[in-house]
């Protein structure tokens, strides 16, 4: 039933928005069938490539109409786009690491930030950058400096006080003497 109410939303009425989401979706399920194919053969250059490059650039400029439409309808664009991700990969396969930065760029700066890995599309861009030997650029240094949060610190309670655990990152599992443990209050027993 929630489908149904979906279709009596105005963007659903809005032909465009209906095409243009159509064209999206079906041009993204291509090409992730595409690049299963293309990575099981490991052939990324030739025809099939270049047909694939296309695809992933004809896909990107949809979501961006598509987004553009969906703005206006005030409804959130996905944070992951499948041809920007292949896009970055085939050019990194081809060893054209610049034109992979640059799709992630691009990407970054339309907000898509997911690409189902671990560190996401900045992450990605990270290793192109290197791969390319070069340093970030001034725009790419900006898209990849970490957000300004400082997250709250863990706080272990014990019989003989509260301490502020270390960056769990950093954190040093011991028999012993705690010294990296910062203490926060004493406790009543």
């Amino acid at each position: 039933m929630e489908f149904y109410d979906d279709m009596q939303e105005p963007y659903w009425l809005d032909e465009d928005y209906r095409q243009i989401s159509e064209q999206y979706f079906s041009g993204m399920e291509a090409i992730e069938s595409d690049w299963s194919v293309m990575y099981n053969l490991k052939d990324y250059e030739g025809e099939r490539a270049s047909i694939f490059i296309q695809n992933c650039k004809n896909n990107i400029e949809a979501f961006k109409i598509w987004k553009k439409i969906s703005e206006k309808y005030k409804q959130d664009s996905p944070p992951c786009v499948p041809a920007y991700k292949r896009l970055a990969m085939i050019y990194e396969k081809q060893g054209l690491y610049e034109n992979a930065a640059a799709v992630c760029v691009e990407a970054l700066t339309m907000n898509v930030t997911v690409d189902d890995t671990k560190a996401g599309m900045k992450g990605r861009l990270t290793r192109m950058i290197k791969k390319a030997g070069r340093q970030p650029s001034q725009q790419e240094f900006l898209l990849l400096e970490p957000a300004k949060i400082t997250l709250p610190k863990e706080i272990l309670r014990t019989r003989w006080g509260d301490y502020e655990m270390p960056d769990h990152y950093t954190l040093d599992i011991h028999k012993g003497p705690r010294y990296d443990l910062k203490k926060i209050k004493e406790s009543k027993p």
